[in-house]
């Protein structure tokens, strides 16, 4: 799946790698402004995009050696999210369907600036695999200190 994230007017979002995964903006009828990125690129400034899920697509899993990548440019609009999940964070990119079994592959998560970790992890950015037979994989993380 490839979303540029470049096409906010029209609503939803096409999928680039002809794979037929396309994206819609939520709430739908609400469509996210569109910002410039650094390098002069236009992008979408939005909450979330759904790929709703459909027995003739083909999920995003990893490839026959047990590897994804996934890249995604983040600015969070807050520091300490108002909805939030377990111990305090949002997952902003993710499969998963958490505790069910050989469901879960990935997530990307933003831990907010108080959360309920020991020791907290303000504003941490977390990258998950987990394991295809269920439960808890590798993970990677980084937390830059913010003013």
């Amino acid at each position: 799946m490839y979303l540029t994230m470049g096409h906010p007017s029209s609503g939803s979002e096409p999928d680039l790698s002809g794979n037929d995964q396309n994206g819609t903006y939520y709430p739908m009828g609400q469509e996210p402004e569109t910002v410039a990125l650094p390098n002069g690129d236009l992008a979408a400034d939005f909450n979330a995009v759904l790929i709703p899920p459909s027995s003739q697509r083909r999920c995003l899993v990893r490839n026959r050696h047990g590897q994804l990548t996934v890249e995604a440019w983040v600015r969070p609009d807050t520091l300490q999210f108002p909805a939030e999940e377990g111990t305090g964070y949002v997952n902003f990119v993710g499969k998963s369907s958490y505790g069910a079994g050989n469901q879960e592959e990935y997530e990307l998560r933003m831990y907010s600036q108080v959360n309920k970790e020991v020791p907290v992890r303000p504003n941490r950015v977390s990258a998950y695999a987990f394991n295809l037979s269920g439960g808890e994989g590798s993970g990677a993380y980084f937390q830059d200190l913010l003013p």
